[in-house]
């Protein structure tokens, strides 16, 4: 997979270029050989000169969330076709750093383009959605790209989602939780409880954060779930 990368923002040109090159630095050297996926970044320009092979995932660069406390998200045209959003001022109000969130969504994009994979616990009581970076949220490190460092953000391992993992294994790239289906404390993820449906998708969240980013997919998603 390659996802192109599209300034609609107020971002510069060279800025742009940067968060597009951290994406594709850490989807090349770390999640690739941990997730044995094959993806890269590649910046495209500005929206009004971009020229992107039909049916590919586009990742937007836009300066205002289209949706109340999303900061970014992934998600899937009428098309089927793979897309991110990425909202630089939005990010920058909320003390969030841009290349941290298209990081962010990148990743999960890559592993679940369709919003579509779900992980059962051990015991069949939850399907979690297959979403990397949610559960370790607020564990950023840094990248060096172009002569300077760049903050991206943290991922699950496989691992995390077999419920045979032991509690004592790392299970994200940076070790910030251990075994399956656990979360950081400014983490979160979604699931569905399979003895109440009805219910739809739920969040759990990590013990210092207080709430979730806006998901508008969970809406939607919950579609598929009545009982």
């Amino acid at each position: 997979m390659i996802i192109y990368f599209v300034n609609e923002s107020s971002l510069s040109e060279r800025d742009a270029r940067r968060v597009a090159g951290a994406c594709d630095y850490q989807a090349r050297a770390h999640f690739q050989p941990a997730w044995n996926i094959g993806v890269s970044c590649a910046y495209a320009g500005p929206a009004s000169t971009a020229v992107i092979p039909k049916g590919s995932a586009i990742m937007h660069l836009l300066d205002t969330a289209d949706q109340p406390g999303a900061l970014g998200y992934h998600d899937e045209d009428g098309n089927q076709v793979p897309f991110g959003r990425v909202f630089v001022q939005t990010t920058r109000q909320d003390g969030e750093r841009v290349t941290a969130v298209a990081s962010h969504e990148t990743l999960e994009l890559a592993v679940n383009p369709h919003i579509s994979y779900t992980a059962p616990t051990g015991d069949l009581s939850r399907l979690y959605a297959l979403e990397v970076g949610d559960p370790v949220q607020g564990n950023d490190y840094a990248v060096g790209v172009a002569g300077t460092n760049l903050a991206v953000a943290d991922f699950v391992l496989p691992s995390y989602f077999d419920p045979n993992t032991p509690a004592s294994q790392p299970t994200s790239y940076r070790g910030s939780v251990k075994g399956p289906f656990s979360v950081a404390p400014q983490g979160y993820y979604s699931y569905i409880d399979l003895s109440n449906v009805q219910a739809g998708w739920q969040q759990q969240l990590g013990q210092d954060r207080k709430s979730a980013p806006k998901d508008d997919r969970l809406d939607r998603l919950n579609g598929r779930f009545q009982a």
